[in-house]
């Protein structure tokens, strides 16, 4: 189950209750996805916890990252702004730009004095 005021507690309401119901309808699928990814590292002796990377570009926990799937969406494009911003870094450019080119779509972040810019709508 999702609860909006959980999952988005913000004053717009189409936006609150399309990231409520898209939360509801991923969440059997993330835990079980997460569930087997649990099960094949202890089948691999691998002791390390799980950790999932979050758009925000954070990490959670995968018992975070299972009450709150919604949060995974943007993962790949937050990974990527992350891992271009320490290749600038680590070739000596505080200022970059970053482009994630896809399938079906391009991503581009602007890195200023070594840290992202960040916008929470497009």
């Amino acid at each position: 189950m999702s609860l909006s005021s959980e999952v988005d507690p913000a004053f717009r309401e189409y936006e609150r209750t399309a990231v409520t119901a898209f939360d509801g309808y991923v969440k059997p699928v993330v835990d079980c996805y997460l569930e087997n990814m649990e099960t094949s590292l202890l089948q691999a002796k691998i002791p390390a916890p799980l950790q999932i990377m979050q758009s925000r570009g954070g990490l959670a926990a995968s018992q975070v990252a299972r009450q709150r799937p919604v949060r995974l969406f943007l993962s790949g494009p937050a990974a990527g702004v992350i891992g271009g911003s320490a290749t600038a870094r680590a070739a000596g450019f505080e200022d970059a730009i970053t482009i994630d080119v896809g399938g079906t779509s391009s991503d581009i972040a602007l890195i200023k004095s070594g840290e992202a810019l960040v916008r929470s709508e497009t």
